[in-house]
This record gives C-alpha cells, sequence and structure tokens, in this order.
C-alpha cells in the first residue's frame, strides 16, 4: 500500500503483539476479494495498454491482446461499480475488462517491464484492496492460467542475512518452493537441511509479498517447552523464462541472526530459538540490559517485560522519518531511525536518537548490539 500522492502528514503504522494494522486513505476503494475463477469469468478480454485520463474520463490505448477477440486501439473504460481508477494517467497496465468496465488491472511489481517481469492483479485503484487470489504471476503464467484455470509456480531463491553493518548479505544458500497458487497450498520446498522442522507453510503471496513458515517436527511433552519455529520472508526480484521461475530474495526474520549463527540454529533441533541482546548505556552512566521482544532488565537486575510497541513513519518532502516507542510497563525506550528493524538500525548506525524515561525522568541513551542468546526448548 502506498501513502496518498503529495501527503505531508505522518502515516501511522501501529504495532501491538506483532500485528500491523493498515489502515487505507479515505476515499480510497475497499472491496472484497476474488478468486481466479471469478476473474476469468467475469472477463472478456485481456490486454496490455495504456490508460489515459481525459477530462470525459478514462481510454486504454491497447497494444497487445492477450485473451478475447478485439482489435488494438483506444477504448473507453469505466470503473467497476465498487471501485475507483485513480492510477497515474499514462500507466501501461495489464488491463481485464467486462465490456468496458476495468474491473482489475495487473501492475509491475518486479523486473523490467510487462512481458518479461513479475505482475500482481488488483482492482484499477493504487489504495484498492479489491485483490485477486492469485495475484502474484508472470505474463506468460497468466496466458496459461486464463486458458486452463490451472496455476502451480516455482518460486526460487538464495537467502540473505544481516551483514552486522546493517545491511545484508547475499548467501550461496537457495530455496525451491513448488506452490499450487489457485489452491494457495504450498507443494514442496526444498534446499534446506533444518533439524526438526519442516512442514512449511506460505502467506502473503496475494499481497505481492511472501512469508514461508518452518513448524516443529520434534515437538517437546515437558511443561512450559518452547516450540521450535523458522520464519523466512521474501520479496520478488524477477520471472525466469528459461526455468520458468518466479525469483524471490529471501530473509531469516526470526531467528533473526547471521548467517554463522543460522548454521548452529539449523543443525541443532533442541534449540527454541535466538534471543538478540542490546546494551543500553544511559546518560547518567548507568547500563540496562534489552532482551528485544521480551524484556529490559535495569542496571539493579530488575525485569521489565514488554508491554507494547508502537512505531510511526513520518513521510514529508520525500524524506520518511521512523519513530518507535518501547513500552515495559513502567521504564520505555522512544527511539528515532528504526524503521528497518531495531537490531539491523542499531547494527548499521541508523539511529538518530534514543531516550529513556523512567517516572516522568529521561536519559538519553546509546544502543549496542550484543552476542545473540541461544535458547534450548
Amino acid at each position: 500500500m502506498h501513502a496518498p500522492r503529495g501527503a505531508a502528514r505522518p502515516l501511522f503504522l501501529a504495532l501491538v503483539a506483532g500485528l500491523v494494522t493498515l489502515s487505507p486513505a479515505r476515499g480510497a476503494a475497499v472491496s472484497s476479494g476474488a478468486g481466479f475463477a471469478t476473474l476469468r469469468a467475469k472477463t472478456t478480454l485481456v490486454a496490455l495498454g495504456t490508460l489515459l485520463r481525459s477530462p470525459t474520463g478514462w481510454t486504454l490505448d491497447v497494444d497487445t491482446v492477450v485473451s478475447g477477440q478485439a482489435a488494438g486501439g483506444r477504448r473507453v473504460v469505466t470503473a467497476p461499480p465498487d471501485g475507483a481508477i485513480d492510477l497515474p494517467s499514462g500507466t501501461r497496465v495489464v488491463a481485464f475488462l467486462d465490456g468496458g468496465v476495468l474491473r482489475w488491472v495487473g501492475r509491475l511489481l518486479a523486473g523490467p517491464s510487462l512481458e518479461t517481469g513479475v505482475l500482481r492483479i488488483q482492482g484499477p485503484s493504487a489504495l484498492d484492496l479489491n485483490v485477486v487470489s492469485p495475484s502474484v504471476m508472470s505474463l506468460s503464467e497468466l496466458t496459461a492460467a486464463l486458458a486452463t484455470g490451472r496455476l502451480v509456480q516455482t518460486f526460487r531463491g538464495h537467502l540473505v542475512f544481516p551483514d552486522g553493518s546493517g545491511g545484508q548479505v547475499r548467501s550461496a544458500k537457495q530455496l525451491t518452493v513448488s506452490y499450487d497458487a489457485v489452491a494457495d497450498k504450498l507443494q514442496s520446498a526444498s534446499g534446506l537441511t533444518l533439524a526438526c522442522l519442516g512442514a512449511p507453510t506460505l502467506e502473503g503471496v496475494s499481497w505481492g509479498a511472501l512469508r514461508i513458515d518452518y513448524h516443529d517436527t520434534c515437538p517437546s511433552t515437558a511443561p512450559g517447552a518452547r516450540p521450535r519455529e523458522l520464519q523466512l520472508t521474501g520479496r520478488f526480484l524477477g520471472w525466469d523464462p528459461t526455468a520458468s521461475t518466479v525469483d524471490v530474495e529471501l530473509a531469516v526474520a526470526s531467528p533473526l541472526v547471521g548467517e554463522a549463527d543460522f548454521d548452529t540454529f539449523a543443525a541443532d533441533g533442541s534449540l527454541a530459538t535466538v534471543r538478540r541482546v542490546v546494551s543500553v548505556a544511559l546518560s547518567g552512566g548507568s547500563r540496562w540490559t534489552w532482551d528485544v521482544g521480551a524484556r529490559l532488565v535495569d542496571s539493579g537486575g530488575q525485569e521489565h517485560k514488554g508491554s507494547g510497541t508502537s512505531l510511526s513513519l513520518e513521510i514529508k518532502n520525500g524524506v520518511t522519518t521512523s519513530r518507535g516507542v518501547y513500552d515495559f510497563g513502567g521504564p520505555s525506550i522512544a527511539i528515532e531511525g528504526v524503521g528497518g528493524g531495531l537490531v539491523p538500525a542499531v547494527e548499521g548506525g541508523a539511529i538518530t536518537a534514543c531516550t529513556l524515561t523512567l517516572a516522568g525522568a529521561k536519559q538519553t541513551c546509546r544502543l549496542r548490539s550484543e552476542a545473540p542468546i541461544f535458547l534450548k526448548r
């Protein structure tokens, strides 16, 4: 989802208990999603063309017909009853027409062009939530899926890890996923050797992202035992026509570790997770310890459990400023420059301000990433 064009006011995102809630801008079209069978049934013409706006409405300048019987040229199009067309005039799209109604558009998600990259299909508004499922595919995959109603995709990509300086480094490790997009079911995943982790699930594809979760295959029956889990998040890079694969990049989101620590975690089935620790040096001279995602330990050894997190992004004149407030049921830490994630921001020196507040008193702070802690089940 994109911020409204020309927006100067802050765009606020509330993060509570790991959930992100995004509210569409006022006036944005919000529609229910559609299955691929509905898209096929309601579409009389699929064509590549350029959307053009005039004082009297919208036209589509068709240059290539993908499916349906029609000649190229310019035609008048209207918005669906539950939506709007508000893309920039001159945007080239894959148009899904029901007569003269522009119900959906495929826009470039990754790659150099609509013909050679990866598309994402949605309603004809930049902020439309009328998401098609499946919605992410190449043009050649779309052409075949329109004809057959079936779409089994191969996602292939390398893993990337934090480099310890706020960036990422590409690994030789590679994961290949077979995904039945119409059934929304991951069929197989190969390439990684993981002790006591399996039964992967895939989410987020229709929203233009990837999340792959590996689940515990050796659960402990001991009271209070921690489950073992692995989460990968990814982004689409493009389409490989030779291998017929959608190329992706996959980051290890949880546990958030470098490649050497990932190897340790992956090989040891007795490990539940890896905690990241940040030291907090206060201007008053004391030093606290932040167990990220869990608790804050003050200089006297008292633990303060995390009770909430909020993050705001201010987009002004093309510059994004991120601010995070972490509450620990008494003390709180406010940070600027945390948009890319706390630990990567600390390691990359992106933190521009840090303030710890306790009982109304404020102290500035300096953050430093410490060695991770491996936790048993």
